[in-house]
């Protein structure tokens, strides 16, 4: 085993990780956990491979997609992966909020606390339930560009509880998800 993909299948385990406490797709999180242990298991080091054939030929390795390849081509070509540098500020709501355009450090950090909310879903439905006003230091100017949302725009999430939990819906439009679910399934 090189060690260099034991230090990239180490990343990719631990993207893994992160969509899992995220609730996100089964198969997704395998592809990767599939992914790292290819690496693993692989003759020759995936550096070598990449430099040698591009992109290219990291997605002509069995078990590594597109997805997967972009995000090791980026690791090799400079030692990050956002990807996981992504899911890691999921995990700190603070990081990820202060990813929302306007918003530092204090705002983010009182909006937490203010909200109580962890991600950006929850953050999304506070500002449609109106709470906003509840955040201290928010001026009624930046809540009503907050609570503007352009028509035509959805947000699709992965369901965290209820009888859609682990399915993908349109935030706002559950019923109609459930409906066409339950009509994939033979309303089983």
């Amino acid at each position: 085993m090189h060690a260099f993909n034991h230090d990239v299948a180490n990343k990719l385990r631990e993207i893994a990780a992160l969509l899992n406490t995220q609730h996100a797709n089964p198969f997704r999180c395998n592809a990767y956990l599939h992914a790292a242990d290819t690496l693993d298991n692989m003759p020759q080091n995936i550096a070598e491979l990449m430099q040698a054939e591009g992109i290219q030929g990291l997605i002509a390795v069995p078990s590594i997609g597109e997805g997967i390849a972009r995000s090791i081509y980026e690791y090799i070509a400079t030692g990050r992966m956002s990807r996981l540098e992504n899911l890691k500020g999921a995990a700190d709501p603070v990081a990820l909020f202060r990813s929302i355009p306007t918003v530092g450090r204090a705002l983010a950090e009182r909006i937490h606390d203010s909200l109580h909310v962890e991600s950006l879903e929850a953050l999304e439905n506070a500002v449609r339930g109106g709470q906003l006003a509840r955040v201290e230091g928010l001026g009624t100017k930046r809540r009503e560009a907050d609570d503007h949302h352009r028509e035509g725009q959805h947000t699709v999430v992965t369901e965290t509880h209820g009888k859609l939990k682990g399915k993908r819906v349109v935030r706002g439009r559950e019923p109609e998800c459930l409906q066409i679910y339950d009509t994939a399934s033979g309303g089983r």
